[in-house]
């Protein structure tokens, strides 16, 4: 007998004809836009009760991007939706769906969606908000120059400085230089912690849309994000996920940072807030979910008012610091020492509200936002930590926290300027042992800058924790009757 060689498809269809009954493929159904923006869309699709005799494999999805370049995503056999992201806005993009046997691919489905629009609105709304604004300020500017000039003013400027920062109630907390914890135990027992039952912080995967890229880091990926609290509430939010060719040891650091954060944190409002976790994505993997800050860190927001110093700004760089004492002495009531404070470990809400975030379980292959670099030892951030976390940071306390606070307090006043300018940071710890320390900015009074000299005395004894130091600070604020703002006196 002469050998025969059949293709698939020829497969396919003698033993359509011989089988008609039998059910051909496992494949996509009904595929549909859901949710679409000018960078993002999710896809979703129906898939059949019944299994075909092949039995139902990875679903493949070919994008294709102006008719040139492809891009392959493989989802699970039962995967029902995909997001999509950075995409490209108002454009018509083509998808193939195909399932994988092998390197055959069968039941090829083709499907066409448009992006939507740029949204410009915020920019027209923008300009027009900042004519308006002007308009008001040289108004403003007029009525205190004549009052000026008629003494009018000479009484207020003895009394307290108004601010439009909101008054927050605090949590006090003790000290507890105590409570530092093994590196390397916090990452075993968080990264190998499991629950019998679902926690409050567990987010199901179809409650998050993941939209634009926003970072992209060694260890994970930032997307901006958008959670569903019911059908007609979305709340913006940002999403920590795993690099697409993540590890086992990757993945453990993703768990040990959720496990860390849902079981030890609390709400605080100085505190980058935890939505919550998805764990239920088998293609990307674990990840987290915060709170949007629409403002950026505030080292970027220091720089970018630079040239537009004004008397709001001053009265903003007050809050800064206390508020970061504020969330800071919350970490410690918490038991939980930071590592890496510093101003770009520190967020900002629309109205400028300080949020901290950028600590967590730690371990010796961590860089200074918090990625893994694989085969290096601890990467340090010496302009920041406290000499005697300078060889390794496994045994900071509160102390060290303090020491670090005092140069976010020297960034605040300076505007965002990298300490000890021109100093290489090798060279730094020999400097600090002879006595050197960094000089006080000019837009610092003596007040603030007496109290970073205390955070950097070189016994931890000596340095004030935090709960003494927001009480110091709180007495420069006052919160009239009657009122929820807060004011700063000179």
């Amino acid at each position: 007998m002469l050998p025969c060689k059949f293709s698939l498809r020829e497969i396919n269809a003698i033993f359509n004809c011989l089988f008609p009954n039998i059910v051909k493929d496992s494949g996509p159904t009904n595929i549909r836009v859901t949710e679409s923006n000018a960078h993002s869309v999710r896809l979703e699709w129906d898939l059949p009760e019944t299994e075909s005799c092949y039995g139902r494999t990875d679903i493949v999805i070919v994008l294709y991007v102006h008719d040139v370049s492809t891009k392959v995503y493989t989802v699970s056999r039962n995967t029902k939706f995909i997001d999509m992201v950075g995409l490209e806005a108002s454009l018509e993009y083509k998808v193939v769906f195909s399932l994988g046997y092998g390197e055959q691919r069968l039941g090829n489905m083709p499907y066409t969606f448009r992006t939507a629009e740029e949204d410009k609105s915020g920019t027209t709304g923008g300009i027009v908000g900042g004519v308006i604004a002007a308009v008001i300020i040289i108004a403003l500017v007029i009525i205190i120059i004549v009052l000026i000039r008629r003494g009018k003013l000479e009484p207020v400027r003895e009394r307290l400085r108004p601010l439009t920062v909101r008054f927050r109630n605090t949590i006090n907390g003790r000290s507890n230089n105590s409570y530092a914890k093994s590196i390397g135990d916090e990452m075993y027992i968080y990264g190998g912690m499991t629950f019998d039952e679902s926690q409050a912080w567990h987010i199901g995967r179809n409650k998050v849309t993941l939209e634009s890229l926003v970072k992209s880091g060694h260890f994970a990926n930032i997307f901006k994000a958008s959670v569903s609290y019911g059908s007609r509430n979305q709340v913006r939010a940002v999403a920590k996920c795993l690099k697409d060719s993540y590890s086992a040891r990757d993945k453990e650091l993703m768990m040990a940072k959720i496990n860390f954060t849902g079981t030890q944190l609390a709400d605080h409002p100085n505190v980058l807030k935890f939505f919550g976790a998805v764990l239920d994505d088998n293609d990307i993997g674990p990840f987290m979910i915060y709170e949007y800050c629409e403002n950026g860190n505030l080292r970027d927001y220091l720089e970018s008012q630079r040239n537009n110093v004004t008397m709001e700004l001053h009265e903003n760089m007050f809050h800064f610091g206390l508020d970061t004492c504020k969330g800071m002495e919350f970490l410690v009531s918490r038991k939980i020492v930071h590592r890496r404070l510093a101003a770009r470990n520190i967020l900002l809400k629309s109205l400028n509200e300080v949020k901290i975030f950028g600590f967590g379980p730690q371990n010796f292959e961590v860089d200074d936002d918090g990625d893994v670099e694989s085969g290096k030892k601890e990467r340090i951030p010496i302009k920041w930590m406290a000499p005697e976390c300078m060889d390794s940071t496994a045994g900071a306390t509160e102390k060290s926290d303090v020491w670090s606070y005092g140069v976010v307090l020297w960034e605040i006043f300076s505007l965002g300027e990298t300490p000890y300018p021109g100093i290489r940071s090798r060279d730094l710890p020999a400097r600090l042992r002879k006595g050197e320390r960094l000089p006080k900015p000019e837009l610092c009074d003596d007040t603030w800058y007496g109290l970073m000299q205390r955070t950097w005395n070189k016994s931890q004894d000596k340095r004030p924790t935090f709960t003494e130091m927001k009480e110091e600070l709180e007495q420069l604020f006052v919160q009239p009757a009657g009122d929820d703002l807060y004011y700063y006196k000179r």
